[in-house]
């Protein structure tokens, strides 16, 4: 259902768009429809974009910190870091949510692909 709503809101914002530019430049109605499909694109990468970004946010945020992490998996501190709380090994990468120079950080492991805790600097 959501995505019908954003199909049509979409939609309405294409055709205001081509309508307007159509005005404008007195455009025929093929140009008119032409513009209001790359309105309606332009809207809908826009709408999914964010969403996405909200999906990754909210599972940033569902993952302990590295304090709840030690906290909940006691025995995950060693004496050479920090080991894995499902195959115990030490082998953990972090990959920014956003990309490489992202704040936002996700600590996964190497050998299980388990998503452990996040950080942010």
């Amino acid at each position: 259902m959501k995505r019908f709503f954003v199909f049509l809101i979409g939609l309405s914002f294409a055709l205001i768009i081509g309508f307007v530019l159509s005005l404008n430049f007195y455009l025929n109605m093929t140009s008119m429809l032409f513009i209001s499909g790359f309105g309606y694109a332009f809207f809908y990468l826009i709408v999914t974009s964010v969403k996405s970004g909200i999906k990754e946010m909210n599972a940033w945020n569902a993952l302990p910190t590295l304090d709840e992490y030690l906290r909940l998996y006691p025995n995950s501190k060693t004496n050479s870091g920090i080991s894995c709380n499902h195959c115990q090994t030490r082998s953990i990468k972090n990959w920014g949510i956003s990309g490489p120079n992202s704040l936002k950080r996700v600590h996964i492991c190497n050998h299980c692909n388990s998503k452990l805790y996040r950080t942010s600097s």
